[in-house]
C-alpha cells in the first residue's frame, strides 16, 4: 500500500523522517514536497 504525505518546509523533512522510517517497514512512502520555502541546497 502507498502512503502519501506532503511536506513543505524544512522542518517538516526533519520532523518527518521517523515518521517514514516506520511506513517503509510495510508500506511504500510516497513524498510530495511543495517547494514552500525553496532552498536549491536542500534537493536529495
Amino acid at each position: 500500500m502507498k502512503i502519501g504525505s506532503i511536506i513543505g518546509s524544512r522542518p517538516q523533512f526533519v520532523t518527518s523522517a521517523a515518521v517514514f522510517r516506520e511506513i517503509k517497514t510495510g508500506h511504500t512512502p510516497v513524498l510530495v514536497r511543495t517547494g514552500q520555502h525553496y532552498d536549491p541546497e536542500m534537493f536529495f
